[in-house]
C-alpha cells in the first residue's frame, strides 16, 4: 500500500504507537493491581488488550473494510475496562480509566485516518539499471568460475 500523502501514513505510524503505549500500560496495571477475586474480570481486560495489540500486528496496512474490526475490539476493551473498574478503589479506576481513554482516543484517530486518508492500493514495478540488467544475463548463462579461468 502508497499512501497518497506522507503526512496520513505518518499520522497511521504515530496513532498505531499511541494505542500500543497504554495498551501494554494496561497489561501492566492489570498484573500489578491483580486481586485473584476479581480473576475473570482481570483475564477479560487482559484478554481485550491482546486482541487490540494482535490487530495492529496483523493488520500493518489495513484496508477501510477492516476498521469495525478494531472499533469493535475497542468497544470490547471499553466494557471490559468499566466492569473492572466498578470493583476497583476510586484512585486505581482513574488510572485504568486514563489508559482507556487513551486507547479510545487514539484508536479513533487511526480508524479515521485510514477511512481519511486517502490510502491507494497498487504495485508498482521498477525498472532494474543496465549494469544490474547485464550481470543477470551473465549469471544466466551458466558458466561456473572453474570454466572461465
Amino acid at each position: 500500500m502508497i499512501p497518497k500523502d506522507t503526512d496520513s501514513y505518518n499520522n497511521l505510524i504515530k496513532y498505531k504507537r499511541l494505542i500500543r503505549k497504554p495498551c501494554i500500560s494496561v497489561l501492566a496495571f492489570s498484573k500489578n493491581n491483580f486481586n485473584p477475586t476479581f480473576a475473570t474480570e482481570h483475564n477479560e481486560l487482559e484478554k481485550t488488550v491482546i486482541n487490540i495489540l494482535s490487530w495492529l500486528d496483523n493488520n500493518s496496512n489495513p484496508p477501510i473494510e477492516k476498521t469495525p474490526e478494531l472499533r469493535q475490539k475497542v468497544g470490547s476493551f471499553k466494557d471490559a475496562t468499566n466492569t473492572l473498574c466498578t470493583h476497583l478503589p476510586d484512585v486505581k479506576a482513574k488510572e485504568l480509566r486514563i489508559f482507556k481513554g487513551k486507547i479510545t482516543d487514539n484508536a479513533f484517530y487511526y480508524c479515521d485516518n485510514i477511512e481519511r486518508g486517502g490510502w491507494e492500493k497498487h504495485t508498482t514495478t521498477i525498472e532494474l539499471p543496465q549494469p544490474v540488467l547485464e550481470h543477470q544475463a551473465y549469471l544466466d548463462t551458466g558458466i561456473s568460475a572453474e570454466e572461465e579461468e
